[in-house]
């Protein structure tokens, strides 16, 4: 062989030999490169473990943060009957009930957001979760996948009490009857008064307490019992009838300042954008609008599971979460609550309703039952002093005060919130003593001295104080 014939082939070998070492190199490169992307998809969409992200919140430190659409949440299972007596020698002889009613359909508006905007963003949480991008798990994208909106959730049954509320007002009046059994025992008593307003919620909610209360069907509670609803009852929607809360907080936007000013903070566009990253909205975010929505979603699912999580409370970590219940709890501050004097101020009438009840020593009615709406118990707990901060919230204070604000609407303000007012006769004491309880729960009173219970010249005395003369025409005229 010449040496010029040897040395051309062994430059052909080693030119393929070449060729294939570059092909495994860049084949096991490419592996290695799809593996890491498959590992990093992985770790972007949640997907390292089986669990739900372990920043979304569930629970009852969930029910903490979804404002007034949250459900009730007291079962009475540690209640104790000697918690609810002043003294062991004390009788209830008479009970003010006032409450708001149970879980609800949404309202007209979010209804109507929840058809037009929900759909939509949940196909692209699914695409972007496809795509590799966003923050949910397997298991939250399934659920979002597998979502639609519950049948009942339509315009004609808006802001409906829905079978979790019936319940919720059933198991507080059974709590009530068994806690006072002598004031529950006839629902056919003339002794016995039940009133609502006309919204169809608080009527079914007033059935549903006397279900409860008297441990029979709905079919068989006596219609006695039930004073007729009327528009805009003095006592029960008071607000209705007050035209300067009504031109100068409800219709007025620049009463509301302080709620604008945080929907465009830095602190919700952050938030806003949190969120949207989670759901992998890249490109193009959600707006105030959508996530606001999808918050309100999550709140109304949650309380028609009875506390299990919807599919959308997924989108939000716990300081999301803080974030939009704070921008509720300053709107519901400002409209209802220390915000402005005439919010509370007109709510003398329902207190002046309970004095006058339980100082009318010949009135024989023993319960005096009454179901609402947030706008009256708010107004109610802002005129009794409860839940008042030292400093009023605004847009600016979220940072200072968002672990320790006492007006939070996620545990005074949820479906079913109660309020009642006990009187009791107690032997070797000259004087009734009145108790307080909220939510269920015996709760001091700042007419009582910070007790839950005082005699009730006591407190009728420093609620005159601080009520007058209740002259409600005075408070609301313009």
């Amino acid at each position: 062989m010449r040496p010029f014939d040897f040395q051309n082939r062994f430059s052909r070998n080693l030119l393929v030999l070449l060729v294939v070492c570059t092909f495994i190199v860049v084949s096991v490169s490419k592996s290695k490169n799809k593996e890491k992307d498959s590992r990093e998809c992985k770790r972007n969409n949640g997907d390292d473990d089986d669990d739900d992200d372990s920043k979304t919140l569930s629970g009852d430190k969930l029910l903490n943060y979804l404002s007034s659409k949250g459900p009730y949440r007291f079962d009475g299972k540690n209640d104790k009957q000697e918690e609810y007596l002043p003294f062991k020698e004390c009788k209830a002889t008479k009970i003010w009930y006032f409450g708001r009613h149970g879980t609800r359909n949404p309202g007209k508006k979010d209804t109507i957001r929840m058809e037009k905007l929900l759909p939509s963003i949940r196909d692209k949480i699914v695409s972007a979760h496809d795509a590799c991008q966003g923050q949910l798990s397997k298991k939250q994208v399934k659920k979002l996948k597998e979502w639609a909106m519950t049948e009942d959730v339509t315009l004609e049954n808006e802001s409906n009490l829905v079978k979790q509320g019936a319940k919720e007002l059933i198991g507080i009046g059974k709590r009530y009857r068994k806690r006072f059994p002598h004031l529950f025992h006839n629902d056919s008593s003339p002794k016995i008064h039940i009133k609502s307003t006309k919204s169809q919620r608080t009527i079914a909610s007033s059935l549903a307490f006397a279900q409860g209360a008297f441990d029979k069907s709905a079919s068989d509670v006596s219609e006695t019992i039930f004073d007729p609803p009327i528009k805009s009852d003095p006592v029960l929607k008071f607000y209705e009838n007050c035209q300067k809360w009504a031109e100068q907080v409800d219709d007025n936007p620049s009463a509301y300042s302080e709620l604008t000013n945080f929907e465009s903070s830095t602190i919700m566009n952050h938030t806003i954008s949190q969120v949207s990253d989670k759901l992998g909205f890249i490109d193009e975010g959600l707006t105030l609008e959508e996530v606001t929505i999808i918050y309100t979603t999550c709140a109304f699912e949650t309380a028609w599971k009875n506390g299990k999580a919807s599919a959308w409370c997924a989108a939000f970590s716990k300081e999301d979460l803080q974030v939009m219940a704070y921008r509720e709890d300053l709107e519901y501050f400002w409209k209802d609550g220390y915000g402005h004097e005439v919010n509370y101020e007109q709510a003398c009438v329902p207190i002046q309703d309970l004095l006058e009840y339980f100082r009318n020593k010949t009135h024989m009615t023993t319960v005096r039952a009454y179901f609402s709406h947030s706008g009256a118990t708010l107004k109610m707990i802002a005129r009794l002093g409860l839940f008042e901060d030292k400093i009023s919230l605004t847009s600016a204070g979220f940072r200072e005060v968002k672990n320790s604000y006492k007006w939070r609407t996620s545990l005074i303000d949820m479906m079913g919130t109660n309020l009642a007012f006990t009187l009791y006769e107690c032997k070797n004491r000259p004087d009734p003593e009145i108790g307080f309880f909220f939510q269920e729960k015996p709760t001091k009173i700042s007419g009582c001295d910070n007790k839950w219970h005082c005699p009730f010249n006591q407190f009728q005395d420093a609620l005159s104080n601080k009520i007058g003369n209740c002259d409600f025409n005075m408070t609301c005229s313009l």
